[in-house]
């Protein structure tokens, strides 16, 4: 990761957030990017939506208000 960041000029962990994006679930994917639906919290927030299971993950990054 911190080739990665070297590269592209930022920190290790935006990084590490970054990747974890990959992990949402594929609905949560779809109507971000496809449908273009926006989400109620923020990118650093959807990084800790994808440590959630896929059934939670749409319920915390469309309805919920913020992510502890």
């Amino acid at each position: 990761m911190s080739d990665i960041a070297e590269a592209e000029d930022v920190t290790p962990a935006y990084v590490g957030r970054m990747l974890k994006l990959a992990y949402l679930a594929p609905v949560v994917l779809e109507k971000l990017l496809i449908a273009r639906v926006p989400p109620t919290v923020s990118v650093k927030d959807l990084a800790l939506a994808a440590d959630m299971s896929w059934a939670e993950q749409e319920f915390a990054v469309f309805e919920a208000t913020k992510l502890q």
